[in-house]
This record gives structure tokens, C-alpha cells and sequence, in this order.
């Protein structure tokens, strides 16, 4: 897992704790209405899944204190026309907003 700053802050994990860690024990996202772990997409692409579905907006638990709903996008890192290598992933927060 790689964090940029944005990412440090909104997660409350250093880029330098992150590192070695599985995304999902990262960004821990949550259902907006379910309170159920929501499934992160780059997880199920490397699977081999086709098409990946992905909420549009769910719960940040942050890795000290609180929670914070976010908007969830994502794209995937490719080489070549079909070989998925990687993904990044994209929250925003509605805080200060």
C-alpha cells in the first residue's frame, strides 16, 4: 500500500506504517446504511473478476478515531490490454466541504 499525504491524513496511517499492509486493513470502509465491511474492488479484480461493482459512498474508519463518510473511486493499473497489476484508489472526504 502506498499513501500520499491526503491519504496519511484522512486514514490516520503514516505512508511508512502502511507499507506492508493489505489495503482493506487500511481503508477500512463500511456501508453507509449496512454498517458491513464493504468489499474493496482491487480485491476482487486481482480474483480475476470481470466487471468490479464499487460503492459510490461509504464509512472511513479511521485508524485512531472516528469514522468518515467518503466518496469511493477507483481505477486499475494495466499492462498491456488485459493484465490488471495494480489499482489506485480514491476517497474523498465530505468534511470541510
Amino acid at each position: 500500500v502506498f499513501l500520499n499525504k491526503a491519504a496519511e491524513e484522512l486514514t490516520q496511517w503514516s505512508a511508512a506504517e502502511a507499507m506492508g499492509h493489505k489495503v482493506n486493513e487500511v481503508c477500512k470502509l463500511e456501508g453507509i446504511d449496512s454498517g458491513s465491511p464493504v468489499a474493496l474492488p482491487a480485491n476482487d479484480a486481482f480474483k480475476g473478476a470481470g466487471k468490479v461493482e464499487a460503492p459510490s459512498h461509504a464509512v472511513l474508519e479511521r485508524r485512531s478515531s472516528g469514522k468518515s463518510l467518503v466518496e469511493v473511486s477507483y481505477v486499475f493499473v494495466a499492462k498491456g490490454a488485459s493484465k490488471r497489476i495494480g489499482a489506485v484508489l480514491f476517497l474523498r472526504t465530505f468534511e470541510n466541504r
